[in-house]
C-alpha cells in the first residue's frame, strides 16, 4: 500500500526535465533576445509597433528553419494591416504551407469554445512543440493582468506548453497615462512579470518611415542580450517584408530614452550650454543654473545616466566630506579618473 509520501513522489518533476539546456534563437549576430521553450512578455503603448515587430521578427525564423510554425493569436487586431505594410505576399505562401496560423478571437466564438480552453487541452496531450512559436496578442484579451489568480491560471496554461517545449510571446498594453517625462508605463500585478522569463518594455521614437525600437529589460530569470538591459532594433519598413529588422548599435540605450522624451531632451541640451562656460560645477549648483529644483528626480537621472555612456556626454566625480557627498560634474575627465 501506497504512504501519502509516495502520493507525493508522483508529483515529481521527470528526470528528462533536468537534461534541458537554454537553447538561444540565432540571429542578428546570436543576440540574446529569445530562448526556445520560454516565455517572454513585451509590454508598449498602443501604435507602438509591436505586433509588427514580432512578424518581421518571427517571419525570416519560419524561412531560416528556426521555428517550423507560428501560431499568431490575434484578438486585437485587423488582417487588413498585413496587407498595409505589404506583409501579405510573404505570409501568404507561409499561410498555405500551414505554417503561419492567424487566429482571430471571431473563429473561436463559431465554433463554441474559447482560447484558455484550447490551449488548456494543447498542453494537456504531452505533445512536443518544439519548433513552434505563440504569439499571443493582446493580454487583456486573454486574462485580466491586474487579478492575480487569473494571471497564475493563464499562466500556468502557457507554462505548460513551454515545457512542451513551445517559445511564447506575450504582447502587453502599457498604462495609458505616461510618467511626468514621457515615457510609457508598465501596467498589471508586479505578479505578472514574474510569471514571464523575461519582460520587455518597448519604446518607439517617431519615425514612421524607419522606427528605432527600444527594449528594455524589466525582468529576466536568465541572462539575456548577453548581460546587457537593453536591445535597440532598427525596423526598415522601405524594405522588403521579412528583410526589415536589424541591430541598431549606434546609439545607447540612454541616448535613444532622450531622443524620445522631449523633456529628458531639453535637460541634456541645457547642462550641456552651462558646461560649456565652466570647467567644471557642483550637481546642485548645474541644477539650479538650468531652472530646475536640486530634487528633480528626472534631471538627476539625466545626470547620472550620461554620465555611464561608453562614450560619456559628461563626467562625475563623487567628493564625500563626512557625512556630505557631493557630486562634481565636467565635460573633461578627472585626472584621477583617467
Amino acid at each position: 500500500m501506497n504512504s501519502v509520501l509516495d502520493y507525493l513522489d508522483s508529483f515529481a518533476i521527470p528526470e528528462s526535465e533536468w537534461e534541458k539546456e537554454l537553447e538561444w534563437i540565432d540571429i542578428f549576430d546570436n543576440e540574446k533576445f529569445l530562448a526556445k521553450a520560454s516565455i517572454t512578455l513585451i509590454s508598449a503603448d498602443t501604435s507602438s509597433f509591436k505586433t509588427f515587430f514580432t512578424t518581421e521578427f518571427s517571419m525570416p525564423l519560419l524561412k531560416n528553419g528556426v521555428f517550423k510554425k507560428v501560431y499568431d493569436i490575434d484578438f486585437d487586431g485587423d488582417t487588413r494591416v498585413y496587407k498595409e505594410r505589404n506583409q501579405n505576399d510573404i505570409l501568404k505562401p507561409l499561410r498555405d504551407n500551414k505554417q503561419w496560423i492567424y487566429i482571430r478571437e471571431n473563429e473561436i466564438i463559431a465554433k463554441n469554445t474559447s482560447i484558455d480552453v484550447i490551449l488548456d487541452d494543447i498542453s494537456r496531450k504531452n505533445e512536443n512543440l518544439n519548433g513552434v512559436l505563440f504569439i499571443i496578442d493582446v493580454l487583456s484579451n486573454f486574462t485580466n493582468p491586474n487579478d492575480v489568480k487569473e494571471v497564475n491560471r493563464f499562466f500556468g496554461i502557457l507554462r505548460r506548453l513551454t515545457n512542451l517545449n513551445a517559445t511564447i510571446i506575450v504582447l502587453h498594453h502599457n498604462k495609458k497615462e505616461r510618467t511626468q517625462d514621457g515615457l510609457g508605463q508598465y501596467s498589471g500585478v508586479s505578479y505578472l512579470t514574474g510569471k514571464a522569463d523575461v519582460a520587455y518594455q518597448l519604446s518607439a521614437n517617431d519615425n514612421k518611415e524607419i522606427p528605432v525600437l527600444t527594449f528594455k529589460i524589466i525582468k529576466s530569470k536568465y541572462n539575456y542580450l548577453n548581460g546587457k538591459k537593453h536591445i535597440i532594433f532598427a525596423l526598415d519598413t522601405t524594405k522588403r517584408a521579412g528583410e526589415r529588422l536589424s541591430i541598431d548599435t549606434t546609439k545607447s540605450y540612454e541616448e535613444i530614452q532622450n531622443s524620445q522624451s522631449p523633456k529628458r531632451k531639453e535637460i541634456v541640451e541645457k547642462i550641456r550650454e552651462v558646461l560649456s562656460t565652466v570647467d567644471q560645477i557642483y550637481q546642485g549648483q548645474l541644477l539650479e543654473k538650468i531652472g530646475t529644483n536640486k530634487n528633480d528626480k528626472t534631471a538627476i537621472n539625466v545626470i547620472d545616466t550620461c554620465a555611464k555612456y561608453s562614450e560619456p556626454l559628461w563626467h562625475i566625480k563623487t567628493i564625500a566630506k563626512g557625512n556630505i557627498t557631493s557630486k562634481l560634474i565636467s565635460l573633461k575627465v578627472f585626472e584621477n579618473d583617467v
